[in-house]
């Protein structure tokens, strides 16, 4: 299992394939797979406290590191996130949309999509980032 994945939320996500992910994550956890445990330090935010794997690790554990991963704070920010960017035409779908469009180089997409909606120009990303548009393009 690939667990420093960042690849990014496609367009219709599947909450069901992040909660099997989760499992995953906690199974490899478990039976202390190197790659997992390195991920432990990177994406949850209490990794002191698995030192020495005195803590056992909770399904909470691995959800908490799959929202992390995805740049979320927590599953359930997570699981609202993954809501809101299913739903056409909301801000966060529109706004991922158009950071998608700056990520591929698709500059005519971002064109159509700002003259359609011109406040998304100002609009932030929900992620713990929490980037404009123009973030995106300076760093693409």
């Amino acid at each position: 299992m690939n667990t420093t994945d960042l690849s990014p939320i496609p367009a219709n996500p599947d909450v069901d394939q992040y909660r099997k992910q989760a499992k995953e994550l906690l199974a490899a956890l478990k039976a202390h797979e190197e790659e997992a445990l390195r991920s432990v330090r990177q994406f949850h935010p209490h990794w002191k406290s698995f030192a020495g794997l005195d803590r056992e690790f909770k399904l909470s554990d691995a959800q908490l590191m799959v929202a992390r991963r995805n740049g979320l704070e927590s599953w359930p920010k997570f699981l609202k996130f993954i809501d809101s960017v299913v739903q056409p035409h909301s801000q966060v779908s529109e706004f991922e949309e158009a950071a998608d469009a700056v990520v591929r180089g698709d500059a005519a997409k971002l064109r159509a999509m700002l003259a359609a909606n011109p406040g998304l120009v100002h609009a932030k990303s929900e992620r713990v980032h929490n980037s404009q548009l123009i973030h995106y393009i300076g760093a693409n």
